[in-house]
Formats: structure tokens, C-alpha cells, sequence
């Protein structure tokens, strides 16, 4: 019966001196999208957050991206890759990036507000892991008159 309050004191002190710390969930940056674009030389990487980072290839512009958001980006979330036909040589470098399970498209357009719930009701069926093990074509993500329209495929 003596031992409770040493037992207490120790676990309190455990976690006061505790190295872990955790993550304020208000600093939290979900991405519903990340999207893979290129001009030239400068590969970007944008959310839909409003995050964007660029570098000379998809590694460096995840650091960019990471340093310059004003929380902490939460890539993990990412239901969605939307790549630029510019960029599409950069694709196999997402792969260390995202979770294999992220459904991926080819866009013309940028993507905006509305393109994440456009794909969640429009559902493009291919993933990052099934698109490099050749289970189907890269479904190709259009804007008409500022409306989304899932059409094609492109093979790589």
C-alpha cells in the first residue's frame, strides 16, 4: 500500500520528462490531393490545402512543400494524385511519397475546390500500386466549362 504513491509519482514524472511529444491537431494540413506538375526544369508539388513546393524533382519539392506550409502537411490523407502530362515522367518518384492505395489521373487542368469531391462521387478506379503493376490505363481528369469529367486513359 506504500508503493501506490511511489508508483504515481514515478509515472508522472515518466511523462513530464517524456522525449515524445505530441502533435497539436490545429497545426494538422490534411491533403484531400496532391498534385504533380513540371515546367522545365521545376517540378511542383501542390495541395489542396493551398501548399505548394517545387524543386528539381518530386524528393526536393516535398522538402519545399513541407517547409514552407504553416502546419504540419499530413500527406498520409491523400485519397487522390493528379498528375500534369508534363509530369508524368516524374510519377514513379510519388511512389516514396504516397500510400500505394491513392487512386491517380492524368489532368490538363489544375486542380481546384471541387475536384476532390468530384472524384469521390466520379471514382477513377486505378491506384498508384495497380497503375505500376499494369492493371489498367491512367484515366485522364478534364475541365469543360468549369466542370470535371473523367474520360480516356493514357498509358504510360
Amino acid at each position: 500500500m506504500k508503493q501506490w504513491p511511489v508508483m504515481a509519482a514515478t509515472a508522472v514524472l515518466i511523462l513530464v520528462l517524456s522525449p515524445f511529444q505530441g502533435t497539436d491537431i490545429g497545426k494538422l494540413r490534411p491533403a484531400q490531393w496532391v498534385y504533380l506538375s513540371r515546367q522545365e526544369d521545376t517540378v511542383a508539388l501542390e495541395t489542396d490545402m493551398g501548399d505548394r513546393g517545387e524543386g528539381a524533382d518530386v524528393i526536393s519539392a516535398l522538402e519545399d512543400l513541407r517547409r514552407s506550409a504553416p502546419g504540419e502537411l499530413f500527406l498520409e490523407t491523400a485519397d487522390y494524385a493528379l498528375i500534369s502530362r508534363e509530369a508524368l515522367e516524374d510519377l514513379p518518384q510519388l511512389r516514396s511519397v504516397l500510400r500505394s492505395g491513392v487512386e491517380v489521373c492524368l489532368t490538363e487542368e489544375k486542380p481546384d475546390e471541387t475536384t476532390a469531391a468530384y472524384l469521390r462521387a466520379h471514382n477513377p478506379g486505378l491506384t498508384l500500386r495497380g497503375f505500376f503493376s499494369g492493371e489498367g490505363e491512367l484515366p485522364v481528369l478534364d475541365a469543360e466549362e468549369g466542370r470535371w469529367m473523367l474520360v480516356g486513359g493514357q498509358k504510360e
